[in-house]
């Protein structure tokens, strides 16, 4: 064994090393900072705050340790694990019977919360009902659960669990009734133990950015304080008693060329005890992940029942440390911020928890601000900021980009431009004076909301049908869902959302875009009300209609549809203005080779300029009216036009033909 001493020295030499690459480390390319005072030399370990990962990478490899000299010092990242479930003897364990049951007493002698018991009864087969009681002296007991089943009838059929509320429990009486005749022998029972964690996850809060109803879903779009955090799990706060929901967490990913969404996290809530029972304020829903993005969806299914009402809604993460030994007391210096950097490799295996020759101090550094010494360079600079030429004659419509700083732009389309661009957006060009500007296209699954103007329009033969008219600013809208408050207290109605379209030949037929039944009882309080939109309206008209029957006509109110979130990320230089081209329903759709690094478009710091007015280039010839109107409305023409000349020449073989003179004057 070696003296304490040369252990010390070899592991000082140890944890002082330089890391195991070339690169140096340059300050100017390191755009944060964050100090820690060491009062004295030692093994220290410093909880990194929200704010360093979210300025930082993900994986923490841009992130760099500098001592009060000026040199790079090796650090461990120490994650705090989620504490382990344990099965683990009691103490001792006696049995008695009394009042025709088994009564087994167990002496736990641990102090570590119990969530469960397991049973051991060998090769018994049994079915009966226990009752589970909790004491400190072993004299005074409190219920912890009643009739809870166990049995065991052979292979799968087997029920030896028996869970209860969570706590530190110093005896355990257990109760198994006398059924079938025979008293119920254990072999056994094991407690289910969880240690408490050295590090428990820190409570972090989370801001409620929207809450979109959809039909049979909610969807929560979350705002974190920060990126790249180790999630523990979501707490929500809700009054309701009864429930059971398959919930979803997603966030926000570049793949395949497009922006989806990817599971996080699923699981269900679920509660099934009255409201202000014990514990029925917060549900947890476990997540144990790394999430990558500020912005989290929280999808929760309703199915056929009401929204849940949420009073509330925190996060815990699970703290990470860099671990260190500082050779000399003063202000250590962590810099972060460059996603170009190599990740650094440290040999610094003794820094392992369990091979410490002492605890280590723990410590917290101070607010993250800007590194004075950083020289910015140019966003992502192996994008081209400008593509082809491109004559923009045949384009209909365009608007202004105000664009601010340059850099990466992430620019959401208004309705007007996803009203009069094409469906698949083939359309879109971004142009700086004559040339293409690449961008990519983000399809997100956030909504935006217009007001629309609700006015009813009885109708004198249907006095029981009620009739609102909604115009909407623009036609072809790519609507998917209208809302509207209903304050009438109780009531069924069968909604329908319809709209009169003219075909080519001038008749007026009715589409339907959405059916749906909205009602009210006593015991559900909801005032919002949703009606899903199966396919885009052709027009700025559309009818909402109900048939009210023998009862009095709702109340509607605060009339909206709700449009999808697109957006255009584009990389811009300040010095030259961008349009943003559309409505060329002939155009190919472009391919740029910018979607080979969308992922770092989607992670950049983006700006997010706007539109400006639209100008309107030029109007539709009477070919491309044609165009638009499809293959009916080029053969409709075409007819047309034929008929048009039947008629011609059946007319004109109608009509007399002039009769050649009489008289010897015609002879000649």
């Amino acid at each position: 064994m070696r003296p304490p001493r040369v252990a010390a020295v070899l592991l000082t030499a140890l944890l002082t090393a330089l890391p195991l690459r070339t690169e140096p480390f340059t300050v100017q390319n390191w755009r944060f900072r964050q100090e820690v005072s060491i009062d004295q030399p030692g093994l220290a370990k410093v909880a990194l705050p929200v704010e360093t990962f979210d300025a930082a990478r993900a994986d923490l490899g841009d992130l760099r340790l500098i001592d009060p000299n000026g040199v790079e010092r090796a650090f461990a990242l120490e994650h705090a694990a989620r504490a382990e479930l344990h099965l683990q003897p009691p103490e001792s364990l006696t049995s008695s019977v009394e009042d025709a049951a088994m009564v087994f007493v167990v002496k736990t002698g641990t102090n570590d919360p119990i969530s469960a018991l397991e049973i051991d009864a060998g090769q018994q087969s049994f079915l009966t009902r226990v009752l589970v009681e909790s004491s400190d002296d072993g004299q005074n007991w409190q219920l912890l659960g009643r009739n809870l089943p166990v049995y065991d009838r052979g292979g799968q059929l087997r029920a030896l669990h028996l869970t209860i509320p969570a706590g530190a429990y110093a005896y355990l009486r257990v109760t198994l009734d006398r059924l079938g005749g025979r008293h119920i022998a254990l072999r056994s029972i094991s407690l289910l133990t969880r240690r408490p964690e050295v590090d428990p996850p820190e409570s972090i809060a989370v801001r409620v950015a929207a809450r979109d109803e959809l039909p049979g879903e909610t969807r929560l779009t979350l705002a974190l304080p920060g990126a790249n955090l180790q999630l523990a799990a979501l707490e929500l706060g809700t009054p309701e008693p009864v429930f059971n929901r398959p919930v979803r967490l997603v966030y926000r990913a570049f793949e395949n060329e497009t922006v989806r969404e990817i599971n996080l996290a699923q699981g269900n809530l679920t509660r099934s005890g009255p409201a202000g029972a014990p514990g029925s304020g917060t549900l947890p829903f476990v997540v144990e992940r790394l999430a990558p993005r500020r912005e989290l969806i929280l999808i929760i299914d309703n199915g056929d029942s009401p929204p849940l009402a949420l009073t509330a809604i925190t996060a815990r993460r699970r703290p990470v440390f860099a671990v260190f030994y500082a050779t000399t007391a003063g202000r250590y210096t962590l810099y972060l911020g460059n996603p170009k950097a190599v990740a650094p490799r440290y040999d610094v295996g003794a820094l392992a928890g369990e091979s410490r020759p002492m605890p280590p101090a723990r410590l917290t550094p101070g607010p993250l601000g800007p590194n004075p010494d950083f020289l910015p360079g140019e966003p992502l600079p192996e994008i081209p900021a400008l593509g082809t030429p491109l004559d923009v004659t045949p384009w209909a419509f365009r608007k202004p980009v105000r664009t601010g700083a340059a850099g990466v732009q992430q620019l959401e389309l208004d309705a007007a431009v996803l009203a009069r661009a094409r469906r698949d957006f083939g359309d879109l060009r971004l142009i700086s004076g004559d040339r293409q500007v690449p961008f990519v296209i983000e399809r997100t699954s956030l909504t935006r909301a217009i007001a629309v103007d609700a006015t009813p329009v009885p109708d004198p033969k249907q006095p029981h049908l009620s009739r609102w008219r909604l115009t909407l600013p623009h036609p072809c809208l790519p609507l998917v869902r209208l809302t509207a408050t209903v304050s009438t207290p109780l009531f069924q109605r069968e909604m329908r959302l319809i709209e009169d379209v003219e075909d080519d030949r001038g008749y007026t037929s009715r589409r339907w875009l959405g059916q749906t039944t909205w009602n009210q009882t006593p015991g559900r309080h909801a005032t919002l009300f949703t009606i899903a939109v199966n396919q885009p309206p052709a027009t700025d008209t559309l009818w909402l209609e109900t048939d009210n029957g023998d009862n009095p006509p709702i109340a509607l109110g605060n009339v909206r549809v709700h449009h999808p979130v697109t957006r255009l990320l584009f990389k811009a230089a300040d010095e030259a203005p961008v349009f943003l081209y559309y409505g060329c329903p002939q155009a190919a759709a472009p391919r740029y080779d910018l979607s080979l690094v969308g992922a770092q478009l989607l992670a950049a710091d983006k700006a997010t300029p706007g539109l400006g007015a639209e100008e309107t280039l030029k109007g539709q010839s009477f070919a491309e009216t044609i165009a638009l109107a499809g293959r009916s409305g080029a053969l409709f023409w075409s007819m047309l036009v034929l008929v048009v000349i039947v008629l011609l020449v059946v007319i004109a073989r109608l009509l007399p033909k002039t009769p050649p003179p009489d008289g010897p004057a015609a002879t000649r």
